[in-house]
């Protein structure tokens, strides 16, 4: 809330205003950690082929690439295959159980052989695929295990304001309620507004005055001009049930 763009309120509307975004932050942050933990589940369930297309870049499988292999896995690298003499290199076969072809995945010109398009095209698939089963392996195992869940227990909501002792009952446009918030706006298709009922009031002749409230703020640049009765502060400790 600022308090240079509040009009001043009463103040029982301050605190059913207060205590109600309260209760639909805690329950928005709820509903936002179920969906998040039922997408978790749900990707758990999907194949490595698909994990793969859906969260893997081509940046991070370039990484992994050059991570596995420094001399380089890409269309014209150098390449000796494996015989009974002399090792493959770079290892494919051994960390990524693929066996290149002779003449579809690498060329040989001369004494030397190097990759071709369609080997380094294998290659590049053969290391998302092994990132995709490593991530999902993970996942697995933290959807296995329980996945963690913040719960709120408590807590302790605390206002600065300025009170001030008015007559009559608060004019209709002294309430701005699609302005006046206490928290931000949560993502959209997860927010509920639950509002505080309007609290009873007794007639004029018998309640003529009212405590009207509104945020107390030094960097207003109308501190100087408020003539107010008190500073204070409104403190609120709530707890947590789960039904």
């Amino acid at each position: 809330m600022d308090g240079t763009s509040l009009s001043q309120i009463g103040f029982a509307e301050f605190v059913g205003k207060l205590l109600s975004e309260v209760f639909d932050a805690v329950v928005t942050s709820q509903l936002d950690q179920r969906r998040r933990l039922d997408e978790l589940v749900e990707s758990a369930r999907l194949s490595e082929e698909e994990v793969a297309s859906r969260f893997l870049d081509d940046a991070q499988v370039a990484a992994e690439l050059a991570s596995l292999f420094p001399a380089g896995a890409d269309a014209g690298s150098p390449y000796q295959p494996g015989s009974q003499q002399q090792a493959e290199a770079p290892p494919f076969t051994s960390v990524l159980g693929l066996t290149l072809k002779p003449g579809e995945d690498f060329a040989v010109q001369g004494a030397e052989a190097v990759l071709t398009e369609s080997g380094a095209a294998r290659i590049r698939s053969a290391v998302r695929l092994r990132l995709a089963k490593s991530y999902l392996s993970a996942l697995r195992s933290l959807v296995t295990r329980g996945a963690p869940q913040l719960l709120i227990d408590s807590g302790k909501v605390a206002a600065k304001l300025t009170f001030q002792l008015a007559s009559g009952a608060p004019a209709a446009a002294a309430v701005p309620s699609p302005a006046f918030s206490v928290f931000s706006e949560s993502p959209a298709g997860l927010r509920r507004r639950f509002e505080a009922p309007a609290p009873a009031r007794l007639p004029a002749a018998e309640n003529p005055f009212r405590l009207a409230v509104r945020q107390a703020s030094d960097r207003a640049p109308q501190v100087s001009q408020l003539q107010v009765d008190v500073y204070g502060e409104v403190e609120i400790r709530f707890k947590t049930l789960f039904s």
